[in-house]
Formats: structure tokens, C-alpha cells, sequence
């Protein structure tokens, strides 16, 4: 981690809305740290939480040998990765989203004085990151990044068949809720 030296940084997993700590390694005068166990990690999102409460996320899966480098000036932009297909892919779609969230701040800063135009631009980003989205998700099916944006999608509810059925959209909701997870996966 270049911009951190002779410091304690931890490892944390999310369950639920919740954050826990999981494990605590000691950052070396030249930014190394490593996080071991006798045991592998549960699967899931964890939280590399630095000094200053600044942290970045990465993922863990049955990769759980892998390195990350990057510096604390730019976690997304200048991570790099190495034996992990997981982050990889996960910070391709981060680093991607990560440019078009800069230009969307640009962007708003003139807001007030060309609200339409700025905001047909920002509609138009929206669209782009989007359809990036569905391309991303359709590029690496079968990764866990791509289960959890399945997964936390929305259900699309199609038009009511039966017009007289005021009920319909509640059904459909409720019998498709679990659609987008995998439940195969214990990830």
C-alpha cells in the first residue's frame, strides 16, 4: 500500500447491514501487510479498513492466496492484482464505474447553469453504465461478482395479463423475489 507505512490495518466482513472484524495485520515501513490463518475465509465481500476509517473492498472466494497493491491516494484507479480472477474482475467493473462517477461529479458542478444539457448527459451516463452492466454480467457469468449484481437486482414486473386482477404485481413480486440467487453458490 504506497502512502501507508508502520501502521495496523484489519480485515472486516460484511453480514447483513453490519461490518466485523475478522483480522488485524501490522503495515511494515514500506506500505507491506498480510492477513493469514490456519483457516480459510468464509466467502463474501470483505473490507480492507486502513487508518482514518479509509478502506477498499475486495473478495474472497476459494482464490484466497492472492495479492493486491495499489496507494492510498486512489484505492480503485491504481489497484493492481495478482492470482485472484475474482478482483480482477471486480475492480475492472469498479475501475469502470469509477471513471464515469468522476465525470457524472464534472458534470454537476454546472448543474445551475445548464440544468437541461447536464442533465441529458447524466441520463445518458446512466444509460452507458448500465448497458456496461448487462455486457459485464453477460462477459463473466459464473463469477461471484456477477451473482451478487444478479442478485441485487430488482424484480421486473411484467404488465398485468388480467386487468382485473388488482393483486397481480403483489404475486408476482412475492413468488419471484429469490429468482436472481444462486443458491448453489455458498459464496
Amino acid at each position: 500500500m504506497n502512502g501507508l507505512k508502520d501502521t495496523v490495518c484489519y480485515l472486516a466482513n460484511y453480514y447483513g447491514d453490519k461490518q466485523y472484524l475478522k483480522d488485524t495485520a501490522e503495515v511494515d515501513k514500506k506500505g507491506n501487510f498480510t492477513f493469514e490463518g490456519n483457516s480459510n475465509l468464509e466467502g463474501g465481500i470483505y473490507l480492507i479498513v486502513l487508518p482514518k476509517n479509509k478502506y477498499f473492498e475486495a473478495i474472497i472466494t476459494n482464490e484466497q492466496n492472492f495479492s493486491m497493491e495499489t496507494d492510498t491516494g486512489d484505492f480503485v484507479s491504481n489497484m493492481k492484482i495478482k492470482n485472484s480472477t475474482e478482483n480482477t474482475v471486480f475492480y475492472e467493473y469498479l475501475q469502470y464505474v469509477h471513471v464515469k462517477g468522476k465525470q457524472v461529479e464534472d458534470l454537476k458542478k454546472n448543474l445551475k447553469t445548464d440544468s437541461v444539457n447536464v442533465t441529458n448527459q447524466l441520463i445518458a451516463i446512466d444509460k452507458e453504465v448500465s448497458e456496461y452492466r448487462k455486457i459485464f454480467m453477460e462477459k463473466h457469468k459464473g463469477s461471484f461478482v456477477t451473482k451478487v449484481f444478479k442478485a441485487s437486482n430488482e424484480i421486473t414486473i411484467p404488465e398485468n395479463p388480467n386487468p382485473k386482477d388488482s393483486n397481480y404485481a403483489y404475486h408476482y413480486y412475492r413468488n419471484h423475489y429469490f429468482d436472481n440467487i444462486d443458491w448453489t453458490d455458498d459464496n
